[in-house]
């Protein structure tokens, strides 16, 4: 399946994911922002809106990776 995210948002969701994978826990939107760059809150409003993440504002770490997310992201990995 095609998708139409900037490099730098698919680069943001990638990784919300590692970070979940190793971690256990979503990172906070500062440890994003240092991972990813200054435009990466705006991705992740992107993200939100295009149904691949979910924010549950006022909770610490609140973001859920949805499912057609997670299948991004598992396409991404298998690329060679």
């Amino acid at each position: 399946m095609p998708h139409d995210l900037h490099p730098s948002a698919l680069k943001v969701l990638c990784y919300i994911g590692d970070y979940f994978n190793e971690q256990e826990c979503a990172p906070s939107q500062a440890e994003i922002k240092a991972a990813c760059g200054p435009w990466a809150l705006v991705h992740l409003r992107e993200l939100e809106m295009r149904g691949y993440l979910e924010h549950h504002p006022g909770r610490h770490r609140g973001l859920k990776i949805l499912k057609p997310g997670l299948k991004l992201i598992q396409a991404q990995k298998v690329k060679p």
